[in-house]
C-alpha cells in the first residue's frame, strides 16, 4: 500500500501541470487521512535515502502535506546541496534556507547537530564535475555554514589516523576536499598542514 501510494504520488507531482494549491487538493484525494498518517513518519526515512529521486521526491509529498517540522526542513534542505544539487524548486528552496541559516546561530546549531551525526557525511559538493558550479557552492555553504567545513576536516583527520567509523570511510571526498582547500581560506591553516603530514607519513607507510 505504501508503495502504490509513493508510486501515484509522484506521478501525480511529475505532470508539472498543477499549481501547489491543487497539487495539495489532488495528494489528499489519492488516501484516506488515515493513510497519511502512517504513510507520512514511513516517508521521512526515505530524505536521506541514497537514491536522489527517492528522497526529492520524499521531501515533495512532505513539505506539501506540510509534515516537516522547521528542523527537519532545514537539515534536508542544507543537505540536499551538500550532496550535490538539481537545478530546480527544491534547489531554490534549499539556497534560500541556507542562506537564512547563515543568519541564525540558534538554527544553524540544530542542522549541525544532525548533520555532525551522519555516517558517512555529506560531501558531494567537493567532488562537482563542473568547476564553477562547485566553487560557487561550496563558497556559498562556507560563508553561511562554515562550521561543517571544520568538522568535516577534522573528521578526515580522525580517520586517516586510524579512528574507526560504522560505515568505513566518513569523509569520501577528503582528498578532494583538501585539494579544494589550498587556495581558501578553510580549514585553519594548522589543520592543512596536519593533513598534508598524515599524507605523508601514509606514503612512506609510517602512520
Amino acid at each position: 500500500l505504501k508503495t502504490a501510494l509513493f508510486k501515484k504520488a509522484t506521478k501525480l507531482l511529475n505532470q508539472n501541470t498543477v499549481d501547489e494549491k491543487k497539487e495539495i487538493i489532488l495528494l489528499n484525494k489519492l488516501a484516506h487521512t488515515n493513510c497519511w498518517k502512517v504513510f507520512l513518519p514511513t516517508l521521512k526515512k526515505s530524505l536521506f535515502s541514497d537514491q536522489q529521486f527517492h528522497r526529492e521526491q520524499a521531501f515533495k509529498i512532505l513539505d506539501l502535506k506540510k509534515s516537516l517540522t522547521q528542523i527537519e526542513r532545514d537539515t534536508f534542505l542544507t543537505f540536499y546541496i551538500l550532496k550535490g544539487p538539481l537545478i530546480g524548486k527544491i534547489f531554490n528552496q534549499a539556497w534560500n534556507t541556507v542562506r537564512e541559516l547563515g543568519q541564525s546561530y540558534t538554527r544553524r546549531a540544530l542542522v549541525l547537530e544532525k548533520l555532525t551525526k551522519m555516517d558517512p557525511l555529506p560531501d558531494d559538493i567537493f567532488a562537482l564535475s563542473t568547476p564553477n558550479k562547485r566553487r560557487t557552492l561550496i563558497k556559498f555553504m562556507f560563508k553561511n555554514l562554515p562550521e561543517f567545513f571544520n568538522f568535516y576536516a577534522k573528521t578526515c583527520l580522525n580517520y586517516l589516523k586510524g579512528k574507526k567509523f560504522k560505515a568505513g570511510n566518513p569523509t569520501f571526498y577528503c582528498k578532494e576536499f583538501f585539494k579544494l582547500s589550498k587556495n581558501n581560506p578553510w580549514p585553519a591553516l594548522r589543520t592543512k598542514l596536519e593533513y598534508k603530514n598524515i599524507r605523508s607519513k601514509l606514503k612512506r607507510g609510517r602512520l
